[in-house]
């Protein structure tokens, strides 16, 4: 397989150039599991400003982003990590009024991300019926909802607008060179996210043949003809865990919670394992190297690409 004929094989550091100051971002993942972290650590080190976080549930990654100054308005969905509780960072933020949020329950997020995806202007729903998160409009006022009868049932429901980020970033077990996508375990948002977005950047642990990919067209969840760039970066979902790849690292992860609890200990993780690394390579090797990795690594079974 050539790459070099591929116009969409990207390094991590074009990729992160292909998100603008002011930009509205997405990134795949959920509880400990696939979080884009090595291409949210070059967005850091490329220190983009004025981002919006748009309905991310990579907690670790929007930890990484609000600590670092890159986000300073975000529609929130889930931001608090299993591991130790609460989420300090974002506190702190929003305590300061360094960051704007606006509140949604998963699925009403899910539910604005499937209306960009379908091209439709609004998507009707009951979620959030009964709930302040309504009533608490600071980020887009006015454009959060709109209550209304059911002009077939008389129901109450709640229109949401879409949700159409600049830029999602996904993060994979495969891609080919065009862009075909597949992804094991747990996919959360990852379909929704991707086909609202108007640029899609995957990052995978391996590009592999249209061959490979052809074996089995039913893990293909994200589809070449919407993906703009394809990264290759081995473990880039480190610390976070992804399927049949590599477990989380608990060690690492309960490290910088604990350090996000305080904003200069939170500012020297940063200069630690971000300013301080010139690559996702080198922040490898700070976090333990090959022998810490071998002991995340988890069996990918006999599928050859």
């Amino acid at each position: 397989m050539n790459r070099k004929n591929s116009d969409k094989i990207k390094t991590v550091d074009e990729a992160a150039r292909m998100v603008s100051d002011g930009d509205s971002v997405t990134f795949s993942g959920i509880s400990v599991s696939a979080h884009p972290v090595a291409v949210a650590h070059e967005i850091i080190r490329q220190r983009k400003r004025n981002l919006l976080l748009a309905g991310s549930g990579a907690w670790h990654v929007n930890n990484l982003l609000i600590g670092a100054g890159c986000i300073d308005r975000m529609i929130v969905i889930a931001d608090s990590p299993e591991i130790g509780g609460g989420a300090p960072v974002l506190h702190r933020a929003v305590e300061k009024r360094q960051l704007t949020v606006e509140d949604y329950s998963y699925f009403a997020v899910a539910s604005r991300f499937a209306a960009a995806a379908m091209g439709l202007p609004f998507m009707p729903t009951k979620s959030m019926l009964g709930s302040d998160m309504l009533r608490n409009t600071w980020l887009e006022e006015g454009k959060k909802s709109h209550k209304m009868d059911c002009p077939f049932t008389g129901e109450k429901v709640v229109l949401l607008p879409a949700l159409k980020p600049d830029v999602a970033f996904i993060h994979a077990q495969y891609a080919d060179e065009d862009g075909n996508v597949q992804m094991l375990g747990p996919t959360a948002l990852t379909d929704e996210q991707s086909r609202a977005s108007s640029k899609v950047v995957v990052t995978v642990e391996k590009i592999v043949s249209k061959r490979f990919i052809e074996r089995r067209p039913e893990l293909t969840v994200i589809p070449s003809f919407i993906v703009d760039a394809v990264v290759e970066l081995s473990y880039g979902a480190h610390p976070t865990a992804l399927f049949g790849c590599y477990d989380y690292d608990l060690d690492h992860l309960k490290y910088a919670i604990e350090q996000s609890r305080d904003e200069g200990s939170f500012r020297r993780y940063l200069e630690d394992f971000v300013y301080g690394t010139a690559n996702h390579a080198d922040y490898l090797n700070r976090i333990g190297g090959p022998k810490k990795l071998r002991r995340l690594r988890a069996n990918l079974g006999s599928r050859r690409s």
